[in-house]
């Protein structure tokens, strides 16, 4: 449909009316948090080397991956995949966007943890408060998930003890300042 827009598997829907009978996981598109005018998100890296017990680790560094293009919510800019994804493979084809020069690079569209919460100190924002809701989104997403992966390695008569999991997960901060 004329509603539909794709860009590396996500699609953005001005309507769900002609879409209805397709099969679509949905989220609600929710207001990002800025870095100078430009929506970001989170990459943070889990580690879980067993299931029974759980044993999560996270990664106290990871990446923030800016948007190359100003954040508007304007339905016109729906067709700007600069505007709103943050994917850095994404990112990299448009003109504006900025490599870093070293770890600490502020200017860049792509940072480290270190820089952000460096960032969020200077706007007064607490990052303790923040991260502290992510290491919770990260737990309950694992747990909800524990079932399945313990049952997999039974199935395949594995054990959990000779084998572990690197996991990416991607972060938003709301305009709220709430992470998602």
């Amino acid at each position: 449909s004329s509603d539909l827009r794709l860009y590396g598997g996500i699609h953005l829907f001005k309507s769900l009316k002609e879409e209805k009978d397709k099969n679509y996981v949905l989220s609600r598109y929710l207001n990002s948090h800025v870095i100078n005018g430009k929506k970001y998100d989170l990459r943070l890296y889990v580690l879980l080397t067993g299931f029974n017990p759980l044993r999560i680790y996270l990664n106290k560094e990871g990446l923030v991956r800016i948007a190359s293009s100003k954040y508007t919510l304007n339905i016109n800019s729906v067709d700007n995949k600069f505007v709103h994804l943050t994917n850095t493979a994404i990112n990299t084809q448009n003109k504006d966007y900025v490599y870093p020069k070293n770890s600490n690079d502020s200017s860049a569209n792509k940072w480290n943890l270190n820089t952000y919460r460096k960032y969020l100190k200077s706007k007064k924002i607490n990052s303790t408060i923040i991260f502290e809701k992510i290491k919770d989104i990260v737990i309950k997403t694992i747990i909800s998930g524990q079932r399945t992966m313990v049952n997999t390695t039974n199935e395949l008569n594995l054990n959990d003890r000779n084998m572990f999991n690197l996991l990416g997960f991607d972060i938003l901060i709301t305009d709220k300042l709430e992470p998602s």
